[in-house]
């Protein structure tokens, strides 16, 4: 990928996740409701699936692919459809309200084309599995028009908590005995649940668990600046000290931000990671530090392209609850009866931490839309009108949020 094609997709993530953001904030304290009740939705949930679905969205998906979305990335889900014309504003703003968009994608009730109905955990991982299996049949079947048509991928996106869920493993137990193929399962690894902090160890389980099954799995666990960074004099201790360190340090140290980070890695690591520390100031340090394989478009991209094969596979992203939202990522994104929900304070500075609010009309994103999926060029992407640059898509300064830019 080229780097207008990487800037151009950043871009989008931020409209999305803005857009997300937005709609669970107006169902809660904007839309009016009669009874007082709160409409719920998890904002950090949201937050940490928003680089992978933009990537998948907007880049990498071919038509005859299908998706089943976690539940509570619905709101990433619809506004990814909204930019793509595929869903109203009004439903945005009707979101877990009568006829609005829903808070779990839904096929019978949700206008968006949603792929596979995921309301319960851990369904949406098994019907991909038999829904490729019995997409195999058919086309094994001479008589039968689908064994023309071209073979997609059946892709789940889901929460590392529902690796909890039985029937997860019944479907990977099934497709093992009749050799799956084309099935992807992108678990987001965040390291929170509703439980709280994700047991420590999980993901060595899963290759283990995968790997029992013949699954391919492929970790994607550091982002490009990180890479990078473990390249320089003082990396790969710092690498080290990534690998080994607790989820729930790591997840406060996201949340405190670049001084805690400095203060803890010269105390654990003292001179061993000073060539790296001396050379980012403590925003620096907070960037390389949350640049997560699951929040990095290039690395995301590129790891999945990689695939050329039918083989199932598992892939495993790191990924930050809460990412560029004030809650990154606060106990409060489980603990708390309102899941992390955004007050009007931290939704109004939520540009400032973000560091960037997307404009682009639905118009110009499908137009960005169709230039990307059709493998565009830095040659390509030169001759795009102007305000299909990622430079217009996006503007600093003026914290609050205006919802003419959000929409």
């Amino acid at each position: 990928m080229f780097s207008g094609e990487l800037a151009v997709l950043g871009a989008l993530e931020r409209k999305v996740l803005r857009i997300g953001i937005w709609m669970i904030y107006h169902a809660n304290f904007l839309r009016q409701d009669c009874n007082g009740l709160k409409a719920g939705g998890n904002q950090a949930s949201c937050a940490s699936m928003v680089s992978l679905m933009t990537a998948l969205y907007f880049r990498l998906l071919p038509p005859e692919d299908r998706v089943a979305v976690k539940p509570r990335a619905s709101p990433v889900f619809h506004a990814i459809r909204y930019l793509l014309g595929n869903q109203s504003r009004d439903n945005l703003l009707n979101f877990r309200g009568f006829g609005g968009a829903r808070s779990y994608p839904g096929r019978t009730r949700d206008r968006d084309d949603v792929d596979f109905s995921t309301g319960s955990v851990g369904l949406g991982a098994g019907i991909t599995a038999f829904a490729s299996m019995v997409r195999d049949f058919a086309r094994a079947r001479p008589d039968r028009r689908a064994a023309n048509r071209p073979g997609g991928r059946m892709v789940a996106l889901m929460g590392d908590a529902e690796m909890d869920e039985g029937n997860v493993f019944e479907a990977m137990r099934e497709g093992w005995k009749h050799d799956l193929r084309r099935c992807w399962w992108i678990v987001d690894y965040n390291r929170q649940s509703l439980d709280g902090i994700v047991v420590e160890g999980l993901s060595p389980r899963l290759k283990d668990i995968f790997g029992a099954f013949d699954w391919d799995v492929v970790e994607i666990k550091y982002g490009a600046l990180q890479r990078a960074a473990f390249s320089e004099p003082g990396g790969e201790a710092l690498r080290r000290w990534i690998d080994q360190c607790p989820n729930a340090t790591y997840s406060a140290l996201l949340f405190k931000g670049g001084q805690a980070w400095r203060e803890k890695l010269e105390s654990d690591l003292g001179q061993e990671v000073a060539p790296v520390l001396s050379t980012r100031d403590d925003l620096a340090l907070s960037e390389l530090v949350a640049n997560l394989g699951g929040h990095c478009m290039e690395t995301l991209c590129e790891t999945f392209q990689c695939i050329g094969h039918d083989r199932p596979t598992a892939f495993v992203p790191d990924s930050v609850k809460g990412w560029r939202h004030l809650s990154q990522p606060s106990p409060k994104n489980w603990r708390s009866p309102w899941n992390g929900l955004s007050t009007t304070c931290n939704v109004t500075a939520m540009p400032q931490r973000a560091s960037a609010r997307g404009c682009a009309t639905r118009p110009v994103v499908r137009f960005i839309f169709a230039c990307l999926r059709a493998g565009s060029s830095s040659r390509s992407y030169a001759r795009a009108p102007s305000f299909a640059k990622a430079s217009s898509m996006v503007h600093t300064g003026g914290a609050n949020p205006d919802p003419a830019v959000i929409w």
